[in-house]
């Protein structure tokens, strides 16, 4: 006591200083090592960390904890002398000091149920805030909330290969999201509303269902396989944006779950995308140049309030792929700019005030070809329908 000297800890385990230390340098602790004191003044001058060579590159560890009364000011992390890739943190009780080494996401680490505004269920013992990343991960399948006013706003959020199936819950919004990865063959739900501007979704076998409602400017789909589970978007979604999407996008399921996807924009391009039942896809414009089926599948609703354009050039034509699929497409209004033959493939079309028309410096031929029958509706509209239209059992009805 009284010295100016320090003390170093180290070699991992934990020690007690006892009372009334009046050393004035600094306390020295290694990583792995935890310190129990007192109180906040029987850690001498301040506080500075070591990293053994044999720790690992990234980790959550305790170095000074108050086993007696009083808290850790912030001010005890001020001017620390920590290594390359180390940061220190208050605990949410303010009674210990943790060391962050490298660069570890939080995790959450709760049971089978729990709040995701709860301090204790994270590694950092730290609410995931604004900019921050997090990972959210359980064995069995889990139950969260996130309250209302809850300070859990993470830009990233990742689900780990080995996790079940978590449900994230209201009343609370979560907003802000730039990436959400889920790397588990499972599905995780959100039943609280997301936003963001531009949202990575990096998906190796399932999509996340946003049930809760989500709101982006631009989804972009990462790295995912190609195959269709791996974009399969359930939930509504709104999209302030033009959007273009990836061939085989998915709305819906095949268990008839009923999703949206509102482009506010115009739909641009979409190449094989399959709309399943109780889908309903609505854009404010649509226009066509490099896909030959804008709609693989659709046993659900394809909706264009105004133009539909179609100046595909790169072979025949067709709005859905699959002349037996039995969903609706409804138009403003088509224009077809096409250099060979356009189909339908629709079993119900519903055409505005808009009509059908045909570029004049095309010798088009519109053929319905529904096997099971198409009904097409003309609301107030002009159908320049050409000479050629040899649909199987199509029925016309003009302003219905």
């Amino acid at each position: 006591s009284g010295s100016s000297g320090g003390m170093t800890f180290k070699g991992g385990g934990s020690v007690t200083l006892a009372s009334g230390n009046t050393y004035t340098g600094n306390t020295t602790v290694e990583v792995g090592t935890t310190v129990h004191v007192p109180a906040p003044g029987e850690i001498g001058g301040g506080l500075a960390v070591t990293v053994p060579a044999t720790a690992p590159a990234e980790g959550v560890y305790t170095l000074a904890t108050i086993d007696g009364s009083g808290v850790f000011a912030d001010a005890v992390l001020t001017g620390v002398v920590t290594p390359a890739n180390a940061t220190l943190r208050l605990s949410a009780n303010a009674k210990s000091v943790l060391c962050i080494y490298g660069n570890p996401p939080n995790t959450w680490v709760g049971g089978a149920s729990g709040s995701l505004n709860d301090n204790a269920n994270w590694s950092l013992v730290s609410v995931p805030s604004s900019g921050e990343s997090c990972v959210i991960g359980n064995a069995t399948a889990a139950n969260l909330t996130n309250p209302s006013g809850s300070v859990f706003a993470p830009a990233a959020i990742t689900f780990p290969a080995d996790s079940a199936a978590i449900t994230i819950d209201g009343p609370g919004a979560i907003s802000g999201i730039t990436a959400i990865t889920n790397l588990a063959n499972v599905s995780h739900v959100f039943n609280c509303a997301l936003s963001g501007t531009e949202i990575d979704f990096y998906n190796i076998s399932r999509c996340c269902e946003f049930r809760g409602g989500i709101t982006v400017a631009a989804p972009v789909f990462s790295n995912s396989p190609q195959n269709a589970n791996a974009r399969n978007i359930v939930g509504n979604w709104r999209i302030t944006e033009d959007w273009s999407p990836l061939p085989y996008n998915e709305l819906g399921r095949d268990d008839a779950i009923g999703s949206s996807i509102t482009v506010e924009g115009e739909l641009q391009d979409p190449n094989n995308i399959v709309i399943h039942s109780g889908g309903v896809i609505t854009a404010a414009t649509m226009k066509v140049t490099t896909s030959a089926y804008p709609a693989c599948g659709n046993s659900g609703r394809l909706v264009v309030t105004g133009l539909m354009d179609i100046s595909n050039t790169s072979g025949d034509f067709a709005l859905v792929a699959n002349d037996t699929d039995t969903g609706v497409i409804e138009a403003g209004g088509i224009v077809y700019n096409t250099s060979r033959w356009p189909w339908l493939n629709a079993q119900t079309l519903v055409v505005g005030e808009g009509g059908i028309n045909f570029d004049d410096s095309h010798d088009n031929i519109l053929r319905f070809s529904n096997g099971n029958g198409m009904t097409l509706y003309a609301r107030d509209a002009t159908l320049a329908l050409g000479a050629g239209h040899d649909g199987k059992n199509q029925k016309y009805i003009i302003n219905s």
